[in-house]
């Protein structure tokens, strides 16, 4: 794939975000006869090997940990399945030269038409049924036997203990989408691997690559799988990121572009899209730590952070009643100026207070011991585990949705 200089290095400076050994060293200078069919029996057969001797640690140890070790094992075909696909694929493209002669692309210490070639090729075919048909099929049947306490409410499945140990597979979807991370492997599959073994570089293979990612993209669009819309909308960003550079890359392939363009100022404006990814994508990260810390966290919604220190408010309403240093008053001028975006008196954040000789008036709160409401007059002080007859509630909800806040009764 013909793509800017400058963009090509930025590319390969970030090769150890892959797993993929191989890519960070250079055996071959320690061994002579050390090629990609070496490599290619390396990383297809190490992960095997791996995964056999933790199933054989479960089988002989108690029975609990046979749970884990399964675990281990899933864990470790996920992550190396990208990496390891695109490695077994990559054992077929050859690349024919003026002579006539054909020499692996990856490789052209490699003849194509020597019987290694066809042998590896034999063995790389080998190596398809087990990792990018069989390990997506692992995972289907994992999430396939447990639908039904997958498609629970959010909260109902992460507390559900027959979940355990495939949680990764599905926590980030939303219930009806359960089957969504076998989607996503797939279309990763068909990026990695699959589109290697159309000819590299060719117009078709980059038509095909940028159908596939405006496929993802639709497919997100209308699903929005994701439990966590951020999770939605970084997705889309990165296929848009793959279809940028596909795009790119068939321009300067059939040669749009004029001779005088500048194709360094094209290079950077294509790292600037893969950092702006890679940064969205810490941004979050850092982002969902931090509300997660929230105690009362229940919303993607920045107003969520501000609802948990009104929370924090009502705490120290609820000792300021028993030590007279703070009232419930002053928690409602805390919501007021919240939710109103404005500075204000107690008069206008509490107007409740000017008729409180005419009207009782009530607010509810949350025990946070037991879970359930209570009342309590602001006049008075009084409280009340039952609402008082004659009141009438009325909610006020920040804009978004962030949920239910305070409930006045008068």
């Amino acid at each position: 794939m013909k793509l800017p200089e400058n963009f090509t290095e930025a590319m390969e400076s970030i090769n150890f975000l892959n797993l993929n050994p191989f890519q960070l060293m250079n055996l071959g200078c320690l061994s002579s006869s050390f090629n990609f069919h070496s490599q290619l029996v390396v990383m297809t057969l190490f992960p095997l090997i791996l995964c056999a001797g933790l199933f054989l640690i479960g089988w002989f140890l108690r029975r609990s940990w046979k749970g884990m070790m399964a675990t281990l094992i899933v864990v470790i075909l996920y992550a190396v399945l990208p990496s390891v696909s695109t490695t077994v694929f990559a054992a077929f493209p050859c690349d024919e030269l003026d002579t006539g002669e054909k020499f692996l692309i990856v490789d052209y210490a490699i003849n194509c038409d020597e019987g290694s070639y066809s042998l590896f090729a034999a063995y790389a075919g080998l190596m398809i049924i087990v990792y990018p048909v069989g390990v997506p099929a692992l995972f289907a049947w994992l999430l396939a036997r447990k639908k039904k306490h997958i498609m629970q409410p959010v909260a109902e499945r992460e507390e559900d203990n027959e979940l355990a140990g495939i949680g990764f597979l599905f926590d980030n979807y939303k219930p009806s989408c359960w089957y969504f991370e076998i989607v996503v492997t797939v279309l990763r599959l068909l990026l990695t691997g699959v589109l290697g073994l159309i000819e590299p570089g060719s117009a078709t293979q980059l038509c095909v690559g940028m159908l596939i990612s405006f496929g993802a993209v639709v497919q997100l669009c209308l699903l929005l799988p994701y439990e966590n819309g951020r999770d939605n909308a970084l997705s889309v960003l990165g296929y848009v990121q793959i279809f940028l550079v596909m795009m790119c890359a068939l321009m300067l392939k059939v040669e749009v572009f004029a001779e005088g363009v500048d194709k360094e100022m094209l290079g950077i404006l294509l790292v600037f899209v893969n950092i702006m990814v890679l940064v969205v994508a810490v941004a979050v990260v850092v982002v969902h730590f931090l509300r997660k810390r929230e105690e009362d966290y229940e919303s993607d919604n920045v107003a969520a952070i501000l609802k948990s220190e009104v929370g924090k408010q009502k705490k120290k309403g609820k000792k300021g009643e028993k030590g007279g240093e703070e009232s419930f008053d002053d928690v409602g001028i805390e919501l007021g100026e919240v939710f109103k975006g404005r500075e204000s008196s107690f008069e206008n954040a509490n107007p409740m207070k000017e008729n409180s000789e005419k009207a009782e008036v009530w607010e509810t709160f949350v025990d946070h011991a037991s879970g359930k409401e209570y009342y309590v007059n602001q006049g008075t002080g009084e409280t009340s585990w039952e609402k008082k007859i004659g009141v009438n509630r009325s909610e006020r909800k920040e804009k978004g949705n962030i949920g239910k806040v305070v409930a006045v009764f008068v």
